[in-house]
């Protein structure tokens, strides 16, 4: 079995309370638990990414990851004090609205992280080794083991500007910054190029009816 499911869905297994989950890196991203670096974790990339793609995560994932899609109502049930049926007797529209709304808090850290690795390791996992082929990073579909300690600026900057020419731009937004806040490994010039490019800014766009005058 290749590494990055052995690691991976040890994660997973957690979440889905099958396994504990395996010490050390999990695939591509690491448990949200292990985010000591002050970025921004799952439940804070749901709640400033456009509600469109996270709509797009809850709906891979509910077509591809059963088990996960489940669990993922389960927590968002307990969270809001219902039962889970009541959120799978709503029209899917409806409910995926409100899991979202949910997955923004702290409480759904390991619900979101589960979520959104799962859609970036198997809907995007051409993007992500694009990205670390054009880095010369060894990995298995995506998956990770060891992170090198820093990469050249040159190499970073023409591996981003080929993932945008390829990629819809807020699916590469939104893995660069997974990639390098919920990695224990964080380049500095990664971390320098999420702030000051504006092409990879992560926000919710602002809508018609709250825009400012």
């Amino acid at each position: 079995m290749p590494p990055e499911h052995t690691n991976y869905f040890g994660c997973l297994k957690a979440f889905l309370k099958l396994a504990p989950a395996k010490p050390g890196k999990c695939g591509l991203l690491e448990m949200a638990e292990t985010n000591i670096s002050g970025g921004m974790k799952s439940h804070e990339l749901f709640a400033v990414m456009a509600p469109a793609l996270a709509s797009e995560i809850l709906e891979y994932n509910f077509a591809h990851d059963k088990k996960l899609y489940r669990a993922t109502l389960e927590a968002v049930a307990q969270a809001r004090k219902v039962r889970a049926v009541f959120l799978e007797r709503q029209p899917r529209v409806e409910r995926h609205a409100s899991v979202i709304v949910a997955l923004n808090r702290p409480a759904l850290e390991l619900a979101a992280d589960s979520l959104l690795r799962n859609w970036l390791l198997k809907a995007h996992s051409a993007l992500l080794t694009d990205f670390l082929d054009a880095l010369k990073i060894t990995h298995e579909k995506g998956a990770v083991e060891n992170l090198p300690p820093s990469v050249e600026d040159a190499a970073l900057l023409a591996a981003v500007d080929g993932l945008l020419a390829k990629y819809p731009a807020e699916v590469v937004v939104l893995y660069l910054h997974a990639f390098s806040d919920m990695n224990e490994t964080r380049w500095a010039n990664l971390v320098a190029m999420l702030q000051s490019d504006g092409r990879l800014k992560l926000e919710r766009p602002v809508s018609p009816s709250t825009a400012q005058p």
